[in-house]
């Protein structure tokens, strides 16, 4: 199956020209950031970018779906490994650190 015909049956709710421009910024993923990045990488977002310091523990693995392997690791890591199981063609820069506002 080639990249192109796995976004087909999205393709009149997204269009994949429109996706191609994006680029994506996800503060935080933990519980909701992580579910977030997975799903715009499984819609076809070629770049995303996650932020987040924190790293993977025992309880962030029944509340935020990691995995027992991702334990002790960075959370913007385990979700770039995720994210690129999911679609290599994906570019994923991850920020270890807090998200500060400039405002």
């Amino acid at each position: 199956m080639s990249n192109h015909d796995r976004f087909i049956r999205q393709a009149d709710l997204v269009p994949r020209e429109r996706l191609q421009a994006l680029q994506v910024s996800v503060i935080g993923v933990g519980a909701i950031g992580r579910q977030v990045a997975l799903q715009l990488a499984a819609l076809g977002v070629p770049q995303l970018q996650l932020i987040d310091f924190d790293q993977v523990e025992p309880t962030n693995i029944t509340t935020q779906g990691y995995d027992h392997q991702d334990l002790g690791q960075l959370k913007v890591e385990a979700t770039a490994r995720r994210i690129q199981l999911l679609d290599p063609t994906i570019t994923v820069t991850t920020i270890t650190d807090r998200f500060r506002s400039r405002m």
